[in-house]
């Protein structure tokens, strides 16, 4: 399982969910998508813009990722158990 940030790159400075990695989905209008195996559990995390994340996923879900999910705001993954890094 790997969590992607798809916040912009100053939101992921200011705190992520520790070990996330950032993603700037402004890459996936070129055709770039995250290096991450296409069948690996992916939960998506946000700082703010919630109806980023339902592109992100329809996006990724096109490119053949097969295990795409909300994970949620940082409020929402520390109430899941994630640690958050500031």
């Amino acid at each position: 399982m790997i969590v992607i940030d798809i916040g912009t790159k100053r939101q992921f400075e200011q705190g992520h969910v520790e070990g996330a990695k950032w993603f700037d989905v402004t890459q996936l209008m070129q055709g770039i998508t995250p290096d991450v195996p296409k069948s690996e559990e992916i939960i998506l995390s946000y700082q703010q813009d919630a109806n980023v994340v339902t592109y992100v996923i329809y996006m990724l879900r096109n490119y053949g990722y097969t295990n795409v999910t909300d994970g949620g705001n940082l409020d929402s993954m520390a109430k899941r158990g994630f640690e958050i890094a500031c």
